[in-house]
């Protein structure tokens, strides 16, 4: 039996939170507060998720985390990620422009793209409201989405998925799913990855203390708790 891992807060590692399309930093700041609480070091950055490419706005994180290491030393990372953010954190990785990441933990990430992007992305409410950069690409084929942002090896990588009974054409979105993604669409075929579940919706997941307690023991133990719904 392997022994147990245990990460400490350090003054030059920081987690790094990064919020869904269409949406801002305040939607993490729950999170962000109980991790401080825990002693460790956050960065909670709004980028203009509507506007960019996924690529884009990977350039426009690096960015802000350069800036953020020029103020105070940043020697490593921790991305924590709600849906949209954790293909940006994928890319992030893949590129190395920012300091070596330890652990990848995605809330309701469309890793696999987005069924429901695909199915709406043409028509012009969906484009306006989203987008026609990282919006657009969330209807991308999986193998396309893989290609922008590459599946990152070497960090400890978690998933949490939200899980929902709503009245939503199977062929769409087929169950267990949040409301917006699938599991389907959330997990890596091929890669057995930590998971572990909340009953919540896509959204207001990010807001749950469930969510956040997993998020901090997996970034704490590279593990996520039991499962005890």
């Amino acid at each position: 039996m392997s022994e147990p891992v245990s990460h400490v807060p350090a003054p030059d590692h920081a987690v790094v939170l990064l919020h869904g399309i269409l949406l801002n930093r305040w939607f993490l700041k729950p999170l962000e507060t109980r991790a401080r609480r825990k002693g460790w070091r956050t960065l909670n950055l709004t980028y203009p998720s509507t506007r960019r490419t996924i690529e884009g706005c990977a350039d426009f994180v690096a960015g802000r985390i350069e800036r953020a290491a020029a103020r105070e030393p940043i020697r490593s990372v921790d991305f924590v990620t709600h849906s949209l953010g954790g293909l940006v954190a994928r890319r992030l990785i893949r590129e190395g422009r920012v300091p070596p990441a330890r652990h990848l933990v995605q809330l309701v990430p469309p890793n696999r793209g987005s069924a429901v992007a695909r199915h709406w992305r043409r028509r012009w409410l969906y484009r306006g409201l989203y987008g026609s950069g990282a919006g657009w690409q969330l209807g991308e084929e999986p193998e396309e989405i893989d290609r922008i942002c590459g599946i990152p090896e070497e960090v400890a990588w978690g998933i949490v998925t939200g899980t929902v009974r709503t009245r939503v054409r199977p062929a769409l979105l087929p169950p267990p799913h949040d409301g917006v993604v699938s599991h389907r669409e959330m997990l890596m075929p091929h890669r057995e990855l930590p998971t572990c579940d909340i009953r919540w919706y896509h959204t207001p997941l990010q807001f749950s203390r469930r969510a956040s307690a997993q998020v901090l023991h997996f970034l704490a133990h590279d593990r996520f708790l039991p499962d005890d719904r």
